[in-house]
């Protein structure tokens, strides 16, 4: 029979009551030991999604890699009565706590799905650690290796290979689309390459987290799409350039 690992724990914090791993040292840590995330960029995004709804009352969020969903709960209220969060998360012990949060919150208008976006539709290998031993789980890649060091080597074990289905955004064939939060680390290139389309007609918000991928890559997207750059932290905050939307507090890059 197998023993049961109790890793995961039901915290309350100032953002919402989440499931966490115990042996987390990333989102789950912060949680755990400040009782909230990165209340900055919580800060930003929620003044983004107001100040869109001065110009339509629902919106569509994306978040990408949504880990745990602290971001997911935080903004579902900030959607407008009619909109809705679409949360995709591809590692499935992650995934699950990321339900379960969303549940434990009573949020109705926060979709989850345990996929990964890509350049492609396929399927895509999980990369193999254990969560029952220290780990900073957001941090996992879906690379060839783990570039950064987060606590654990990749295990190598057949038998016990999962994948997940890889999706590209534009097969959702969204009606609408008003901001995109990316942190796939190292995959966000592959997320807006699949995500082509629906950028081009929606003229979202993005919010990518930058720190593993080519930036210089990154940068020129951005730029051939049409978008102003704004550093926060290791993230662009990227604005479509004909946006009536003024960012203060933040240095565009040029």
């Amino acid at each position: 029979m197998q023993v049961m690992r109790r890793y995961n724990v039901i915290i309350a914090t100032d953002i919402g009551t989440f499931i966490v791993n115990k042996n987390d040292l990333g989102v789950g840590w912060q949680l755990s030991a400040r009782g909230t995330y990165d209340p900055d960029e919580l800060k930003l995004l929620r003044s983004m999604l107001r100040n869109l709804r001065k110009l339509r009352p629902n919106l569509l969020v994306m978040d990408i890699g949504a880990n745990i969903g602290v971001h997911s709960v935080v903004l579902a209220d900030e959607v407008g009565p009619g909109g809705k969060i679409i949360a995709l998360e591809a590692q499935r012990i992650v995934f699950n706590m990321l339900a379960g949060n969303i549940a434990l919150n009573s949020i109705e208008n926060v979709h989850c799905l345990h996929l990964a976006a890509s350049a492609a539709p396929g399927f895509i290998d999980i990369p193999q650690f254990d969560y029952g031993k220290p780990l900073s789980f957001g941090s996992v890649e879906f690379g060839a290796e783990q570039r950064e060091a987060i606590g654990q080597e990749r295990r190598h074990a057949p038998d016990r290979q999962e994948q997940v289905e890889c999706v590209t955004v534009d097969s959702f064939g969204l009606a609408q689309l008003d901001l995109m939060k990316i942190d796939v680390e190292g995959m966000e290139l592959d997320v807006l390459a699949g995500a082509r389309a629906a950028i081009s007609k929606y003229r979202p918000i993005l919010f990518i987290e930058y720190i593993k991928c080519d930036r210089a890559a990154l940068r020129q997207w951005l730029q051939a799409a049409g978008y102003r750059r704004y550093v926060f932290a290791h993230n662009y905050l990227c604005l479509p350039q004909e946006s009536p939307l003024a960012i203060t507090g933040l240095t565009e890059e040029q």
